[in-house]
């Protein structure tokens, strides 16, 4: 995804509807593109983390496991 593409979702966000746009495209230099298939998992319960995950296109269904497995 180019550069561009990348500030432009990230300025229509709601979440970074406050930033300037210096700011949006500190964040766009410090962030990683990566393209994911449908069906493929974003990030998995439990694993650890330091990554804010923004979805730039499409859409992500959120799977919570319980303890009981349900």
């Amino acid at each position: 995804m180019k550069e561009e593409l990348v500030e432009e979702n990230l300025h229509r966000s709601l979440l970074f509807q406050d930033f300037s746009r210096d700011e949006i495209a500190a964040v766009r230099r410090m962030s990683t593109v990566k393209i994911v298939s449908e069906g493929e998992y974003v990030y998995h319960q439990g694993s650890q983390s330091d990554q804010l995950y923004v979805i730039a296109l499409g859409e992500a269904e959120l799977i919570y496991e319980l303890e009981d497995g349900t």
